[in-house]
């Protein structure tokens, strides 16, 4: 049995026409945001990251401001304020840094007004000026060492890993001779011929510092210059220099930056390890490694001469891992939309 179907007049009101201007359709909703730009909200929004880059900034300026113009101070001693604890204003009242030792207050004991925020060491010297002071080194060793594993890894990766070929395979075999050679027997050979030292220190530490790192580069090059913008450059007439800074640096200069945040502590641990096995600075100088090695045997008497520049260090070094990894988050194009 059929029904007859009646059909009813629609109401235009009802309905909205659709918009045909495509260019209205392919507008852009929104501010745009650069690649940099979107990298620093990224990088704002990680607690832990702008925690730990906080912390740098005040361990650098803590490092440059307070011994600077003091190194008279740093190097005094004095015999009758040996081994005084730690002793900070405003902490005392909490039972922790209040210049006692076993119950008795070594300063009242001493005679000694003024108080030694870190303490005194076996020589009477302030170890707060001390602990500064070798986190200033420790970082301009660091600094210096880094510096030279990106100028050279980039200049010899990048000439590898750009001209390829006969330069390639030249350079490749003399990293894998040079990759073989232990730290410890460049500086054992520099030890011998300079002396220990500041820069003997920095050109061991430096002198397979980059290989890793200008592998890296050539690794980073090969991955783009093949790229079709590289391609469309070149048949444009671009020349080296602009193919290179222009087109190949701006895609890999994220991941060097990760790279290098990340070796940055590893050299200072690799200064205090060295300086442990007598083959860093030597006892006039001032470092990290350096103050660890001269109170390593102060754990059960003295303690906190070992602890504080450790606590230094480990902060020093976490901070900087911490940051390191917030910026590789940060600069990974894979997460620009989180």
């Amino acid at each position: 049995m059929e029904k007859n179907l009646q059909t009813q007049p629609l109401d235009e009101k009802l309905f909205e026409f659709s918009n045909t201007d495509h260019a209205d359709n392919e507008e852009i909703k929104g501010k745009s945001v650069g690649f940099w730009q979107g990298a620093m909200r990224r990088l704002v929004k990680q607690k832990i990251s702008m925690i730990s880059l906080i912390l740098i900034v005040i361990f650098v300026a803590g490092a440059i401001i307070i011994p600077w113009g003091k190194d008279a101070e740093i190097k005094y001693q004095d015999p009758k304020i040996q081994n005084l604890p730690p002793k900070i204003p405003g902490l005392s009242s909490l039972g922790i840094f209040d210049g006692t030792r076993n119950g008795v207050d070594v300063y009242a004991q001493k005679g000694v007004t003024r108080d030694y925020y870190f303490g005194t060491d076996d020589l009477g010297r302030d170890l707060w000026l001390r602990v500064w002071a070798g986190l200033r080194t420790s970082l301009l060793i660091a600094l210096i060492v880094t510096t030279v594993e990106f100028v050279l890894g980039a200049i010899i990766g990048g000439i590898s890993g750009y001209f390829g070929k006969t330069a390639d395979m030249v350079i490749q075999r003399v990293l894998d001779v040079l990759v073989n050679i232990p730290v410890l027997i460049v500086l054992l050979i520099v030890s011998m011929a300079m002396g220990q030292g500041f820069w003997p220190l920095v050109l061991g530490l430096s002198f397979t510092a980059w290989i890793g790192f200008s592998r890296l580069v050539r690794a980073q090059i090969l991955k783009y210059k093949d790229h079709e913008f590289v391609l469309a450059s070149r048949t444009l007439g671009a020349n080296h220099k602009r193919i290179i800074f222009d087109h190949l640096f701006p895609n890999m200069v994220s991941v060097f930056i990760v790279a290098l945040a990340l070796d940055f502590p590893a050299v200072i641990l690799s200064e205090a390890f060295y300086t442990l096995l007598g083959l860093g600075l030597p006892a006039g100088e001032i470092s990290l490694g350096q103050l660890i090695v001269e109170n390593v045997g102060k754990l059960q008497t003295f303690p906190y001469q070992l602890i504080i520049p450790t606590v230094f260090m480990g902060l020093i070094s976490l901070t900087f891992n911490l940051i390191g990894n917030g910026l590789r988050d940060a600069l990974d194009p894979k997460l620009k939309d989180r």
